[in-house]
């Protein structure tokens, strides 16, 4: 069965009863934004959720991220312990390839599709086993088969 989940910026909904039974995908930008202003996380979450990179927004607006990737999976950890809860799947550390992405990067599909991919190998790794309940990373949707293709052999991607 698919399952969608509701894309917001308001991090206070995980909490609203409102949202019950409503699966939200909350972005990293928001939940950073808790972290950075001392406010309290949301607690006593009413849905699932998942955390959502913000890549797009990211990339579009600086070209490149400007949080390493030991510190991207770093705050996810402290994410899921302020909120008490893990959540579903998270979102990698990926690079659109979205014509303004690629713009504001300079960089091409191909060399996107490999950021990406070193991402998924990095927060994969030893590095960052997987917190109790959070199944695992995950990769977005790709923008051209093509590419992916051509990726997808990429050594220890299994």
């Amino acid at each position: 069965m698919t399952r969608f989940y509701l894309g917001t910026h308001r991090g206070r909904w995980l909490e609203d009863h409102r949202f019950a039974g409503i699966p939200l995908f909350v972005t990293y930008n928001t939940l950073s934004a808790y972290r950075r202003r001392g406010d309290d996380f949301p607690k006593g979450i009413a849905t699932d959720y998942a955390i959502d990179s913000g890549a797009y927004t990211e990339i579009s607006r600086f070209g490149d991220w400007r949080d390493s990737p030991d510190t991207y999976g770093g705050r996810i950890y402290r994410f899921i312990e302020d909120i008490g809860r893990p959540p579903d799947f998270v979102a990698i550390q990926d690079m659109p390839c979205e014509p303004g992405a690629l713009a504001a990067s300079g960089f091409t599909v191909t060399d996107h599709l490999e950021f990406t991919l070193d991402s998924l190998l990095h927060l994969r790794s030893e590095s960052f086993p997987m917190h109790a309940g959070c199944q695992r990373f995950r990769v977005g949707v790709w923008r051209t088969t093509c590419g992916m293709s051509r990726c997808i052999e990429k050594p220890g991607l299994t």
